[in-house]
């Protein structure tokens, strides 16, 4: 059996905040109605502010 070809491909994404004061408010945009802690949103925003509160995504998908 051949690889199929493909034409496209879709990509879906969240995007990413732009810096530092948008971290909390995109975490808590993205993760609304699923009763995560605020102990929990800070611990994960580490990961975004160790680039500089701007996630590595949001160039990525501006070059494509």
């Amino acid at each position: 059996m051949e690889p199929k070809a493909y034409d496209a491909v879709l990509l879906a994404s969240f995007g990413g905040p732009e810096g530092q004061d948008d971290v909390i408010p995109f975490l808590r945009n993205v993760t609304r109605g699923r009763g995560i802690p605020d102990e929990r949103l800070e611990e994960v925003s580490h990961h975004y502010r160790a680039f500089g509160g701007v996630s590595p995504i949001n160039g990525q998908n501006r070059e494509l």
